[in-house]
């Protein structure tokens, strides 16, 4: 398929007046068809006769073709899109595409490179995070986890939605079956197995089922949790009683570091999204866990100190 060429189509800012840049996409517009950026890397297509006419219909694949000609002048080689159906897989192999699964599309040149992902509007992009995403990332385990933990990162940021925990896809029955092992988690990134096992004795095994509220906010923080199976939402909960998702988390994810470093209460509610296990490790176990070596304990810690990090650049890089 041939596009038409970049001059057709309008840019303009659609969010708040914002201004397109070179780095982040803010707002892109072609005729009649509204595309915000809602996050980073993210688009979302919102138009009434784009969601009455269904996403394949010709106006959505000329938002699509405006989307890759505007991405390519940022020299952005591939892109991703997780908006499709055996139907319209064949349009995105033309497109240079390759398809792993119905609703799993990532490009040639891999997940290292500028990607970008395209949404039919917020209430898809809240249904594959819920629904679609905790499928692919334990399925993704197994043959594409590359592809499978980017999508996760590409999706994270606030998406107003209800939780559906109770129809969640993942097996209810299925837990530490599907847990990967702790070794691979980014805590205990250079520790082995021993020194794992001997750093968690005193830690305390935690059983959830979907719909669970695990966390609530108020509570101080005196322990952190380390899913070791399942998935859970980290919700707020505006003073008008909306729920916005935060993130959605899973094995080898961490929650709650930043309440028990500082010692006061929970900024969000974590309810469970799928059946799964926690493991609650409490802050004097960073300090000195029994039977630990200092150099050991030195690692872990070195381990949490860069997850911080890495989530503070994550939020620095959204609000700038």
């Amino acid at each position: 398929m041939r596009w038409p060429p970049a001059g057709r189509y309008r840019h303009g800012g659609l969010v708040g007046g914002a201004e397109l840049d070179p780095v982040r996409v803010k707002a892109l517009a072609v005729g009649p068809v509204a595309a915000a950026f809602s996050k980073q890397n993210v688009f979302v297509v919102r138009n009434e006769a784009v969601a009455r006419a269904h996403r394949k219909s010709a106006v959505f694949t000329e938002l699509i073709g405006a989307v890759i000609d505007y991405l390519a002048k940022l020299s952005a080689p591939w892109f991703v899109f997780i908006d499709c159906d055996p139907e319209t897989v064949p349009l995105y192999e033309r497109l240079g595409f390759r398809c792993h699964a119905p609703h799993f599309l990532y490009p040639r040149g891999g997940v290292d490179v500028p990607t970008y992902l395209v949404v039919h509007d917020l209430n898809y992009l809240a249904s594959i995070r819920s629904r679609v995403l905790p499928v692919l990332l334990q399925r993704g385990q197994a043959h594409v986890p590359a592809a499978a933990r980017f999508f996760r990162e590409m999706v994270e940021g606030p998406v107003e939605a209800d939780i559906p925990a109770t129809d969640a896809p993942i097996d209810p029955h299925g837990t530490m079956d599907t847990a990967p092992p702790l070794r691979e988690m980014p805590l205990f990134k250079g520790v082995g197995n021993p020194d794992i096992e001997t750093f968690l004795d005193d830690a305390a095994r935690v059983e959830f089922h979907a719909g669970d509220q695990i966390i609530d906010a108020p509570a101080r923080g005196i322990a952190v949790y380390l899913p070791r199976a399942g998935f859970v939402h980290v919700v707020k909960t505006s003073p008008m009683g909306r729920k916005t998702i935060v993130t959605t988390l899973g094995p080898g994810d961490l929650l709650g570091e930043m309440s028990m470093l500082l010692g006061e209460g929970r900024t969000a509610d974590v309810v469970a999204l799928s059946n799964g296990e926690m493991i609650r490790i409490r802050p004097q176990q960073f300090l000195a866990a029994k039977g630990v070596d200092a150099a050991v304990l030195a690692r872990i810690n070195l381990n949490l100190a860069a997850i911080l990090a890495r989530r503070l650049k994550a939020t620095t890089n959204l609000v700038a």
